[in-house]
């Protein structure tokens, strides 16, 4: 659930107690009614990494679609620019339509020359197989480009099937299949920076540091 504040982010530094870490709430990803459009700022980062930030649509039954990238290169993106959806899509977007945001980590030297204008060749697949993935999925989704070739890098996801299970285990506080290590690496909270206007999301680039976002 977003909370009313987005808390302070130091690199190396542990996020405590556990359950700041509290992944982003599907609502505040979906377009509502009568806007036609959703705007990605960036809005800075911490990490060491070169990170892609990428979006998809989420279709009606939970399939990732269309996936693009947003950011080719967060560590070459200036503070404050931003894309609307509808420039990514090229469409307005209809009311209720569900989307989520994913980093890929050192996604741009992994895979130099990934950006928006190859994003037509992405698609997220269920690990071991040719079908579509989907945010319902209990094992994280396998990029690739061309159909065939797979897109380098740890990739993480504001999408979480099972957003309920926060806080409920103690050994995994935060867990979510979607991510590589089954961990969430999102937090999110009201922009106050910017008078409330927006959601603000941090995501943890690396593995097993689910609890030190960027």
């Amino acid at each position: 659930m977003t909370t009313d504040f987005f808390p302070t982010l130091n690199e190396d530094v542990l996020l405590e107690p556990a359950s700041l870490i509290n992944g982003a709430d599907q609502s505040d990803l979906t377009i509502s009614a009568g806007a036609g459009d959703a705007t990605i700022t960036f809005q800075g980062g911490l990490a060491g990494s070169s990170n892609i930030i990428g979006v998809y649509l989420i279709g009606d039954d939970g399939e990732i679609q269309s996936p693009k990238i947003v950011f080719s290169n967060a560590k070459q993106t200036d503070v404050g620019e931003a894309v609307g959806l509808h420039e990514i899509y090229n469409k307005e977007l209809l009311a209720n339509q569900k989307f989520g945001l994913f980093l890929i980590e050192h996604g741009a030297v992994k895979n130099a020359g990934l950006g928006l204008d190859r994003s037509s060749a992405l698609k997220f697949f269920k690990d071991g197989t040719r079908d579509a993935a989907t945010i319902k999925d209990e094992s994280p989704p396998v990029l690739v480009l061309d159909e065939t070739e797979p897109v380098l890098g740890q990739i993480y996801h504001t999408a979480d099937p099972n957003p309920e299970a926060r806080n409920s285990d103690s050994r995994n506080p935060n867990p979510n299949p979607l991510n590589p290590d089954g961990k969430e690496h999102v937090v999110s909270g009201l922009d106050v920076d910017n008078l409330n206007q927006g959601i603000k999301f941090g995501f943890e680039d690396l593995i097993d540091r689910a609890t030190a976002p960027d």
